[in-house]
């Protein structure tokens, strides 16, 4: 009896033992997943960082180009109207000519 309490408390600690074993070897794969995990997180937030600054440059060019394009615009408007005015400053011209050569004519 005494030899079947001794194979049985050796099979038990042999338990343990492989237990502990089994759950080290496991927890040290865990680790090792939460690491890789942890720098695949850190590289993501990098891209992230990196992609809002470009968002940043991007808005402020584009809040750039929209204050030129306006100012362009007006500049584009106002030199419009001046070649309106003067296409009808060459139209009073034309007519102011006529006149005169019609009066120079009738003399």
């Amino acid at each position: 009896m005494e030899l079947f309490s001794m194979v049985a408390a050796l099979t038990g600690v042999v338990g343990v033992v492989i237990a502990k074993i089994i759950t080290t070897v496991r927890m040290s794969l865990l680790q090792r997943t939460i690491s890789t995990v942890e720098q695949e997180k850190h590289k993501v937030l990098l891209n992230l960082k990196a992609a809002a600054g470009q968002k940043k440059v991007f808005d402020a060019d584009k809040a750039t180009l929209e204050r030129k394009k306006k100012k362009l615009e007006g500049k584009r408007s106002r030199l419009q109207k001046e070649l309106g005015e003067f296409g009808f400053e060459e139209e009073r011209r034309a007519l102011q000519r006529e006149q005169v050569r019609g009066k120079i004519s009738r003399s």
